[in-house]
């Protein structure tokens, strides 16, 4: 089988059917709200990881197996890199350092 025949060709203006256009778009305006945003989007960066890895998992199509492993491998760094910011600003680093910056 080849990769052409596990990508469904859609119309290029179309977006895909599970594309949400009605998310509502707004800015952080307290450290309560960045707090809540930043723990959707470490959620969201671990739900994706796993996604990219059961994927990978059960993946059969050779041409795949380099881009999903890509893909895994980067989802994995961004959640890292989320829950490392999270943990940070549990423990006030990042207060810290903005404190630091406004007295500057």
């Amino acid at each position: 089988m080849e990769l052409s025949a596990c990508v469904n060709q859609r119309p290029s203006g179309e977006p895909p059917p599970f594309f949400n256009n009605n998310k509502q778009h707004f800015f952080v305006v307290n450290e309560h709200m960045g707090q809540q945003v930043l723990q959707w989007a470490v959620k969201a960066a671990r739900e994706t990881f796993t996604f990219f890895g059961w994927l990978l998992e059960t993946n059969a199509t050779p041409e795949l197996h380099q881009p999903l492993l890509n893909f895994a491998n980067q989802k994995n760094k961004e959640y890292q890199l989320l829950n490392d910011c999270r943990e940070q600003w549990k423990t006030g680093v990042l207060k810290s350092s903005k404190q630091s910056k406004n007295e500057l």
